[in-house]
This record gives structure tokens, C-alpha cells and sequence, in this order.
């Protein structure tokens, strides 16, 4: 059966299996979405961390040696985090900031494609435990960084450093070491809170992954039981209703016929096999191995026409019966798939037909020809050819209305057959040859 779109059947059943097929596709887009950005923010950890670990030993390695090359150096490394807190500062300022932002990470090396899942992350996540948590870690790094630039800048501005003793390498080196050490702590909680937000966001996921797996399996689960249900009425049905038809074929008195397209036997009712099988297995054999349907040859005063005339059914031991034949073909999607044959036996009605014929040109009494047979018979003489002739004979019994009418049809019944058999016996024995009707008429009296 055809569904088209707009069937509420088909929706019926598809409907709920597509919603959770797209809820299922959408949760692993977002999945793969939250895990990229995840990843994004753990790739920028290790560049934020290295950025810090970087400015420090360029700094430190300043007081050591006084040299300005490792100042320069110093920016260039605390630019990383730097631009990090920029990016993260526009975020969580109000308003649309999302153009100061991806500028910020772009500066602080993050890549292009981990820029949107960073951006995302931060503004639809921030608030979860964990992720707040490292978010936090990450802003209390925001003192210590201008604590780092303040020494940069008065360890630039320190001649002592020119040729640094060592107990100015000494105190420079201790406040550098305070502030990396309180540094080095924000960066494990922070990188310590981005991988458990990491792991609590795979395991939630996951979690949603198998509720909705789950409901999928169950709307199958119940769709399938519902369509075997449905299936198992419908068969049901079926072997009724088959039942139902072959119980009604079996119970029809003519012999039905089911054929296939090749035209072999499908199916045959009780009366089919009585007719033609002879209780024989007949299934898949060709029907022109069983019987043929031959044009039966008209006796009497009256020609039928094509359509009426009668039938026999010839048998392969060349027994015949008369029947009617009834086809029709079976079509299936405009391809024809057999036929159906519904054979009447004529047998019963041919008797009757013989026995009116018979009555309709037979006088009931005597047996003879009637007036109207007579007249066929006479026609048809006159009509043939001239070279072929032919005698009339008119036989009169005298007084042969007084013995039907003092004793009746029945006693002069006799009379008459003998009288006709007489005559009959008299005509052969004088006929010496046939005359034609142009020549001679004979009346011969009883």
C-alpha cells in the first residue's frame, strides 16, 4: 500500500522513531561540540601556563645577568596570558564582545577553529561547578600578572641590576619565586577543575546518550510489537478469509479453475477434480495436459449461433462431456497473472436440451415428425440441389379419428405406429427409384 507524506498513519509510526533519531543526532553534535571546546580550553591552559612559565625564567634570568634581551623576551611571553585575560574580561562584560574576544585568543595563540568552541564554552557553561571553578582559578590570576609586570618594571628601572650582586639577585629572586609559586597553584586548580568540568560533561553526556538510547529501544521495541501484532490479525484474517473461499469454492457444483501465468494449474475445487483429475495431484501440472475445450458439432432442425453453440471437454482417454466455459482473466498491476475457468457440466442440460428438441419436432404419440419438423424437412428438400429427387407420400388411416375418439390417444396409439410402419414397408417395396418433386406427387391410401 502506498503512503504518501501527508498520512497520518505513516507519521503515526515513523514520527517518534525520527524525533529520537534527530534528538540523538543533535546530542552528538553537541556533544562533539561541548568536547572540542573542552579540548580548545585545554590546549589554551598549556599555552596560558607555558606563557606565565615562560615570562618568569625570562625575568629571572634578567636579574641574573642584567641582560635586556630577556626583558623583551619577558613581554613577549606574559602577552599570552595577557591577551587570554582581555578575551576572557570582554566575555564577562556586558553586552556582545564576542569580536574583543576571539581577538584576544587569536593574539594568545589559540587556534581559529577552537576560537568558537572557547567563545561557547565560556558563555553557556561558565556557571557549571567545575567550569566555574576553573574560570575562577583563572581570575585570580589576574593580580599576580600585574604583580609580575609591577617587578618587570621596577627590576627594569633597578641600576643595581646592571651588575647584580648576589644579594640583589637574591631578593628579586624571592619575590619572582612568591609570586610564580602562587601562580603555579592557580594553574593546577585551574587545569585540575577543566579536566573534572571535562570528565562531569562526558559522563552527563553520556548518561543523556544511553535515557535517550533507552527510549529509542523502547518506541522499537513497542512498534515492533505493534506492527507483529498487527501483522499476526491480518494473517489471521487471511487464513480466514482463504478458508472462507476455499470452503465456498469447494461447496460450487461446477468445477472451478485457478491458473498461473504460465498457465499451469493453481488450484482446482472439489468438483474440478471430479471432473477432470479424477483425484489426482494436479498442482503446477499445464492445463492443456489435462483437457481440451473442443467446439461440439449441433444435431437438430436449428443452427445455434457462435456464441450459444455447445462445448465438450476431451479428455486425454478421449471421453468427452459437454460443458460451458466461463474465463476470467487475473491482472495484477496491469500484468496479466493467470486466469480463472469456471466449468459447468452440460450433461443433464444437453439431455433436457436433446429431450425438448425432440418434443418440439416429434409428435408425443405416435413418435413421428410433427407438422413443423415435416415443413423443415420438406424445405429443406425442396431447397437442395435439382439433380437429387425426392417422394412425398401422404398416408390417411381411415377411420382412425373414431378409435381416438371412442377409445382414446392410448389405445390408437398402436393403430397408428402400425399403420405408419405398414405404410413405411409399402413405400420401400413400390418405390423403384426417387423421382423429383417437378414429376410426380404419389398418394398412397391406407
Amino acid at each position: 500500500m502506498f503512503f504518501s507524506f501527508r498520512s497520518w498513519s505513516l507519521w503515526r509510526v515513523v514520527g517518534p522513531l525520527l524525533a529520537i533519531v534527530l534528538l540523538l543526532g543533535g546530542l552528538s553534535a553537541g556533544s562533539l561540540q561541548v568536547m572540542s571546546a573542552v579540548r580548545a580550553y585545554v590546549a589554551g591552559e598549556s599555552m596560558w601556563s607555558k606563557g606565565q612559565k615562560d615570562a618568569i625564567h625570562y625575568l629571572q634570568t634578567y636579574v641574573s645577568t642584567g641582560a635586556p634581551l630577556y626583558l623583551q623576551k619577558f613581554d613577549a611571553a606574559i602577552a599570552v596570558p595577557l591577551a587570554d585575560r582581555t578575551a576572557r574580561r570582554a566575555l564577562e562584560a556586558p553586552g556582545d564582545n564576542d569580536a574583543v574576544a576571539r581577538a584576544g585568543f587569536a593574539r594568545a595563540g589559540n587556534h581559529d577553529d577552537d576560537i568558537g568552541g572557547l567563545i561557547w564554552l565560556f558563555k553557556y557553561f561558565r556557571t557549571m561547578h567545575h567550569v566555574a571553578g576553573a574560570v575562577t582559578a583563572w581570575r585570580n590570576s589576574d593580580a599576580l600578572l600585574d604583580q609580575l609586570i609591577e617587578i618587570r618594571n621596577e627590576a627594569a628601572s633597578d641600576v643595581a641590576l646592571h651588575d647584580p650582586s648576589a644579594a640583589t639577585i637574591r631578593h628579586w629572586a624571592e619575590r619572582i619565586g612568591t609570586v610564580d609559586a602562587a601562580l603555579s597553584t592557580l594553574a593546577v586548580d585551574f587545569s585540575d577543575h577543566l579536566g573534572k568540568a571535562s570528565r562531569q560533561v562526558s559522563a552527563l553526556l553520556l548518561l543523556v546518550n544511553l535515557v535517550i538510547a533507552a527510549c529509542l529501544a523502547g518506541i522499537v521495541l513497542v512498534h515492533t510489537r505493534r506492527m507483529l501484532w498487527r501483522r499476526w490479525l491480518a494473517e489471521t484474517a487471511l487464513a480466514v478469509e482463504k478458508e472462507r473461499a476455499q470452503l465456498t469454492l469447494a461447496s460450487i457444483g461446477d468445477a472451478v479453475i485457478v491458473t498461473t501465468q504460465d498457465d499451469r494449474v493453481d488450484y482446482m475445487n472439489a468438483a474440478a477434480q471430479r471432473l477432470i483429475a479424477a483425484g489426482q495431484e494436479v498442482t503446477g501440472r499445464p492445463l492443456s495436459s489435462l483437457f481440451n475445450i473442443a467446439e461440439q458439432p449441433v444435431r437438430g432442425s436449428f443452427d445455434a449461433d457462435d456464441e450459444s453453440r455447445p462445448q465438450l471437454l476431451v479428455r486425454p482417454d478421449h471421453s468427452s462431456v459437454p460443458v460451458s466455459v466461463v474465463e476470467t482473466p487475473i491482472v495484477h498491476a496491469g500484468e496479466p497473472a493467470g486466469r480463472v475457468m469456471i466449468i459447468h457440466d452440460m450433461t443433464a442440460e444437453r439431455r433436457l436440451v436433446e429431450e425438448l428438441a425432440r418434443a418440439a419436432s416429434h409428435d408425443a404419440l405416435t413418435g413421428l415428425a410433427n407438422r413443423r419438423q415435416f415443413e423443415f424437412e420438406l424445405h429443406k428438400a425442396m431447397s437442395g440441389s435439382p439433380a437429387v429427387g425426392a417422394d412425398l407420400m401422404l398416408i390417411d388411416l381411415d377411420q382412425f379419428k373414431i378409435v381416438n375418439d371412442t377409445c382414446g390417444h392410448m389405445a390408437g396409439r398402436p393403430v397408428a405406429e402400425a399403420g405408419g410402419e405398414a405404410a413405411g414397408d409399402r413405400s420401400r417395396q413400390q418405390r423403384p427409384r426417387r423421382a423429383s418433386w417437378r414429376r410426380r406427387v404419389r398418394h398412397s391410401p391406407a
